[in-house]
């Protein structure tokens, strides 16, 4: 819906007030989320009281496409997307699961319908669980399971998420990490730790935008 169709406009997302005013883009600051006082930006609901939802503009008027995802994930956030998952959400008829699904790493959710298990998402992070190690071998070239290592606060493949406990960067295709073996705790400031009880894989969120979450 346009801004200026909304009477009256959401004023909180779960627990955090929402700010509009002259700003070019969505943003966060301390505990609000402010956002471009622009007619014709729309805004879908993905979540009931507007706790997760979408921002885009460009779509009526001679500007460029922007898409941002926003809401409370236990803090305020607004993360830059691509157009796929809001293209995803629109040919679904508006499903919010369409959005969310077009966010997982293909991997993440054939290991889902293979086991039967639901990856859980924290911040960018997906985390699903693997029943054996064994798996890995036939998933990721040369896995090893003599390199996995234990550690306090180990960094996600560059991200402010953390792993205490097991951990290993998975080279998926020879190039930088962009998976992990982990088991212990997910950790990231501001959330509550994502407790990992056996091997998860663990892969960032597809179509993020400048670096993710804000």
């Amino acid at each position: 819906m346009r801004l200026f169709e909304m009477n009256p406009r959401p004023t909180r997302a779960g627990r955090f007030p929402l700010i509009y005013g002259a700003f070019d883009t969505p943003r966060t600051f301390e505990r609000s989320i402010f956002l471009p006082n622009r007619p014709f930006w729309e805004f879908f609901p993905l979540k009931e009281g507007w706790k997760h939802f979408l921002v885009v503009g460009g779509l009526t008027v001679a500007s460029p496409f922007q898409a941002y995802f926003c809401g409370d994930d236990e803090h305020p956030f607004v993360t830059p997307l691509e157009a796929e998952p809001f293209h995803a959400f629109l040919r679904s008829g508006g499903n919010p699961n369409a959005f969310y699904n077009s966010l997982k790493p293909g991997l993440i959710s054939r290991l889902e319908r293979k086991h039967g298990v639901k990856a859980r998402r924290q911040g960018d992070f997906w985390a699903v669980r693997i029943p054996s190690l064994r798996e890995l071998s036939t998933i990721i070239p040369g896995f090893s399971k003599s390199a996995i290592k234990t550690a306090a606060a180990e960094p996600v493949l560059d991200t402010p998420h953390t792993v205490t406990g097991k951990v290993l960067p998975l080279f998926l295709f020879f190039a930088d990490p962009v998976a992990c073996l982990a088991e212990g705790r997910l950790e990231i400031p501001g959330r509550k730790p994502l407790v990992l009880r056996g091997p998860h894989l663990l892969m960032r969120s597809l179509h993020l935008k400048d670096g993710g979450a804000d």
